[in-house]
């Protein structure tokens, strides 16, 4: 009785090197634009590297989905920072960090990974639909929890929600971001800057003053009684 073939390993180099070299190609053209045959031509294996390694053009495209979206920072550790000791602020600051940090450490010049998962939001995408229901729309329902906490405002209310969009804003930008182009935009910023602390800490700080302010205006806007209420005093009647 012959011996069944071992199934290839996840971390074998090849598999991986065909995994970046579909995220690229998919990222660029969609799925629907892609062929096995240049992916194998640009990754400089055989062509029948895609059904060993993954069963087919679809077992590759579900891989490179779920490659990409494993690259963000999953649910998982959101809720054990989340849920950690500390006070909002100090959650609110250690989880932008790292949302921060893994996009500088995944995005490279072709930032392929944010791409494809936007390219699948845009279409009807059954593998990004599966992981969007178990991990992205209660991540952002947890991350919106916390930043609603640190506004000291109910979960539900508008300004929260708005905050917590502008919260995340600035990771989706440098996952995304073609790296390349910003140091030929900006040469003061040397190679390698982007990954250092301190641009962490200025974005840090902007982040923490525009939640401060957003809060603000809201609580503010809360206790102004509405136009035409008939609740202004006759010193406020002209």
């Amino acid at each position: 009785m012959s011996k069944a073939r071992d199934r290839p390993k996840k971390d074998n180099p090849a598999r991986q090197l065909l995994l970046e070299t579909a995220g690229e190609v998919f990222a660029a053209l969609g799925f629907e634009g892609a062929s096995g045959r240049d992916i194998c031509e640009r990754a400089g294996v055989n062509a029948a590297a895609i059904n060993y390694y993954f069963g087919g053009i679809e077992g590759l495209h579900a891989a490179v989905v779920e490659e990409a979206h494993a690259r963000m920072v999953g649910l998982d550790p959101v809720l054990e920072l989340v849920s950690s000791t500390g006070t909002a602020e100090s959650r609110l600051i250690r989880l932008f960090q790292l949302l921060l940090e893994t996009a500088l450490d995944s995005a490279g010049l072709t930032a392929w990974p944010m791409k494809v998962l936007m390219r699948e939001a845009l279409g009807k995408s059954d593998h990004l639909d599966l992981l969007r229901e178990a991990d992205l729309v209660p991540k952002l329902r947890v991350i919106r929890g916390l930043v609603a906490e640190f506004m000291e405002l109910p979960e539900n209310d508008p300004a929260a929600t708005d905050a917590c969009l502008a919260y995340l804003s600035v990771s989706v930008m440098l996952h995304m971001a073609d790296h390349q182009a910003i140091q030929r935009a900006f040469p003061s910023l040397r190679a390698g800057d982007l990954a250092e602390s301190p641009i962490v800490a200025h974005f840090t700080a902007f982040m923490l003053g525009g939640i401060e302010r957003l809060s603000d205006i809201a609580k503010r806007n809360a206790v102004q009684p509405p136009i035409g209420s008939g609740s202004e005093t006759s010193a406020d009647r002209p």
